[in-house]
């Protein structure tokens, strides 16, 4: 199998999608093979998709599924971030209100440092 430009063979249209001409800009995949339809019915293998998708470049389905676990795993992640950050809001919200009140803190947190005790002595 391979990508051609334009369906190379008579009837010069897609098998599967007849009124696609020779003309479409997305190009074929030439089998390599006559197809002869004794039913009427054209029929491909799944084993044939599966291989006209990797050769335009589409993703597996394992690849598919590690993408979307990593989707699933990054999005988890996000919200979990999202939460971290509203709570962090609400906290600074809080500070807001306290000095739209006029609370002031009466001295800074922590311990003092050390030349500031030896001054006061």
């Amino acid at each position: 199998m391979r990508w051609t430009e334009k369906a190379l063979m008579r009837p010069h249209q897609c098998v599967m999608i007849p009124h696609l001409g020779d003309d479409h800009p997305d190009g074929y995949i030439a089998s390599g093979n006559i197809m002869t339809f004794l039913d009427g019915e054209p029929h491909v293998s799944v084993v044939a998709v599966r291989e006209m998708a990797r050769l335009i470049g589409l993703p597996t389905a394992e690849v598919h599924e590690g993408v979307c676990a990593e989707v699933a795993r990054l999005t988890a992640e996000l919200e979990q971030e999202r939460a971290a950050r509203a709570e962090a809001e609400q906290a600074v919200a809080a500070v807001h209100v306290l000095k739209a009140a006029g609370f002031k803190a009466e001295k800074k947190p922590g311990r003092p440092p050390a030349g500031a005790k030896r001054e006061a002595a």
